[in-house]
């Protein structure tokens, strides 16, 4: 399949990343990209997943067409073929796109990974007064963040705790009522996370997490813990 940017789709079609894994596919990947936001900004991040051998496919800037985005979106959900586990990956409104589908389609989606989720509340291109401007409203008209409570497949939440288009406070507390739900707060990080200088961080701890979606084993087990007393 070809990579992200070499065609042109439509925004209810998602690119397939990098070369799908022929052996061991370990699950798919949905990632859903906020406003403004392209497949190339975010390479370093996909490319990870299909080294690790996660299929992956990408929607560019969701805001440009939330309703056709989403119906392909829940296409793809739908779709039986796709390796399992199945994980919504979102950027803000990708995040809040990615928490409704999570909603409304509870046995569809496995997990959910949200970063820099928009709020009602959210705003962008706030001065230093931090004066509200119902023009600067970042969620889109037909897109509302959901209930948490009704986002019940296990859940990571990362926010840069310098976030200036959702309010770190504002964040925690509707992440805070996930039923499944995880929030990683990252230090000196804005509302970009995946891209910041914590990248590698961010990243790491998906991949851990997307493994943990594949058993319910851990992936790491405490060896002081599990080791066996020597005798006396």
């Amino acid at each position: 399949m070809s990579g992200v940017g070499d065609t042109a789709v439509d925004s209810a079609d998602s690119s397939a990343v990098g070369q799908t894994p022929t052996v061991d596919v370990r699950g798919t990947v949905i990632v859903l990209l906020g406003e403004g936001e392209r497949a190339d900004d975010f390479a370093r991040l996909t490319d990870r997943l299909v080294f690790d051998g996660y299929r992956v496919e990408l929607f560019d800037d969701v805001s440009t067409d939330v309703r056709a985005v989403r119906a392909g979106v829940e296409r793809l959900v739908r779709d039986r073929a796709l390796p399992r586990p199945l994980v919504l990956l979102g950027s803000d409104v990708g995040a809040t796109l990615a928490a409704s589908v999570a909603a409304d389609s509870v046995a569809a989606v496995d997990a959910v990974v949200l970063t820099g989720v928009l709020t009602p509340a959210s705003r962008r291109g706030l001065g230093l007064d931090r004066r509200d401007d119902r023009h600067g409203r970042a969620l889109p008209t037909g897109l509302s963040l959901p209930a948490a409570r009704s986002v019940v497949q296990p859940t990571l939440v990362f926010h840069g705790d310098g976030d200036r288009v959702t309010e770190v406070a504002d964040a925690v507390a509707w992440a805070a009522q996930l039923p499944r739900g995880s929030v990683r707060l990252v230090g000196q990080g804005g509302h970009d996370v995946l891209r910041g200088s914590g990248h590698r961080t961010v990243t790491a701890s998906i991949v851990l997490f997307l493994e943990r979606q594949r058993s319910d084993d851990p992936v790491l087990v405490d060896a002081f813990a599990a080791r066996t007393p020597r005798p006396a």
